[in-house]
């Protein structure tokens, strides 16, 4: 152990004479404005470098964004339209209405991650796509399972119910942290109603529902934890290696440490800004998922009992797989137009849901 004694944090600036402390900051803010032009002109050069490569896959992601906004209003208003002449009962209709629901988080979390992107911040649009992958996974699995005339058609009331398991924890968690202008608000009478519907819910869908995917628990073989893995094994088995790819741009493990410095020179510099390069899986992913989501919310064709076509999204979605494909197309780089489209059509499909509630 060393012999020096070395004291860390604000507190410490107790110990500093508070002339000399306005003194330095004043020397300090006389650089500021040249120290702020410079940092601006580096973020403006990486974000312009990164335009220079993919402004079109950008630019598909807006238009993918408006068209798909044009299509989820369009769903709902057509299934409200069904509703309301006796062809959607209400179970059918609060299907829809979550899965609409999560395609809207979708196309915000998707804008998001391309903002990260366009700015150099790959580690944050990777944290932002992790939440895609999860959105689309319960989409996914709801649509599969969750017909309110299948075996388990009460599974989009317990998505919804679910939130009630964790309430109570996050309000006292406030109460402990607000202080009394908290404690006021949620009283002891209000933590006991909480705790109520908690032990509620937990009776009526069984110890299971504790979990952080505890809706998902009924569809699982007894004694099998709700998590993400059990669950995206049931709509997509072997995505979790890319679920995991993002986990160290969440948590606070020792692995997200890799990208916070480099060596120059043998001397150790952090490395805290944006960087230019295309990370490109990423913006894959947050586009495939998103789209996935979409096809999960947009009706492909609606037929009546008798086999006749009442309506159809299904140009919607052949435009939005359109926009989509340029989105995640790679960068230019100076290749042609052409020779991108060829390799990205003969790329793999990335997986895809489909709605059998439709």
């Amino acid at each position: 152990m060393t012999d020096y004694t070395i004291s860390m944090g604000l507190r410490t600036t107790d110990r500093l004479d508070p002339d000399e402390l306005a003194v330095y900051v004043a020397r300090v803010r006389e650089g500021d404005g040249q120290a702020l032009a410079d940092f601006r002109a580096i973020r403006g050069a990486v974000r312009e470098r990164i335009h220079l490569d993919l402004a079109p896959q950008f630019e598909a992601i807006s238009i993918l964004h408006l068209h798909a906004v044009e299509a989820l209003n369009w769903s709902s208003k057509t299934f409200a339209g069904l509703h309301d002449d006796g062809a959607l009962d209400e179970a059918e209709l609060m299907a829809f209405d979550v899965l609409g629901g999560l395609a809207v988080r979708g196309l915000k979390v998707m804008e998001e991650v391309a903002w990260l992107l366009e700015g150099g911040f790959k580690e944050g649009a990777a944290a932002r796509a992790r939440t895609l992958h999860e959105l689309a996974i319960t989409s996914m699995v709801l649509a599969k399972y969750g017909s309110p005339e299948g075996q388990h058609g009460d599974l989009y009331q317990r998505y919804l119910d679910h939130e009630g398991v964790f309430v109570p924890t996050v309000a006292r968690d406030l109460v402990v942290a607000g202080g009394d202008a908290i404690a006021q608000t949620l009283d002891a009478d209000v933590l006991e109603i909480l705790t109520k519907r908690r032990e509620a819910l937990i009776e009526k869908y069984g110890t299971d529902f504790r979990a952080m995917w505890g809706w998902a628990a009924v569809l699982l073989p007894k004694r099998t934890p709700a998590n993400m893995a059990t669950v995206s094994d049931l709509v997509e088995p072997g995505l979790m290696a890319l679920y995991g790819m993002a986990s160290p741009e969440v948590h606070a493990g020792s692995q997200g440490l890799r990208d916070s410095y480099e060596f120059v020179d043998g001397i150790r510099h952090y490395v805290v800004g944006p960087v230019s390069h295309d990370s490109g899986y990423v913006r894959n992913l947050a586009v495939t998922f998103a789209l996935s989501l979409l096809e999960m919310a947009v009706p492909a064709v609606i037929e009546a009992p008798d086999g006749k076509r009442v309506d159809s999204g299904a140009k919607f979605l052949g435009a939005l797989d359109v926009y989509a494909r340029a989105a995640r197309a790679d960068g230019s780089q100076g290749e042609p137009q052409e020779h991108q489209d060829q390799r990205d059509s003969s790329r793999s499909e990335s997986p895809r849901g489909s709605n059998p509630h439709v």
